[in-house]
């Protein structure tokens, strides 16, 4: 695969929801604010949370989607 067709994927506005670890409510967080560990303040109990991907797992799920979608163009390419 050429630079060209490098797959360019912006996950930054997507957003998604986690449990409050002191409440269990859900708030929602962009992955822009999660990848820059962003503080919000849960809407259920209140507390300040503090988003931390110390283990990475933000840019593997990143790298994981970009490979699904490289594997996706690719085998729509052999079916022409």
């Amino acid at each position: 695969m050429s630079d060209a067709d490098e797959v360019v994927l912006d996950l930054d506005p997507f957003e998604f929801e986690f449990a409050c670890p002191r409440c269990s409510f859900y708030n929602p967080l962009t992955f822009r604010d999660a990848r820059l560990g962003t503080p919000l303040i849960c809407r259920g109990c209140k507390n300040t949370l503090m988003p931390d991907d110390a283990w990475g797992e933000l840019d593997d799920a990143r790298r994981r989607i970009a490979d699904s979608i490289r594997e996706l163009q690719e085998s729509l390419k052999g079916a022409h």
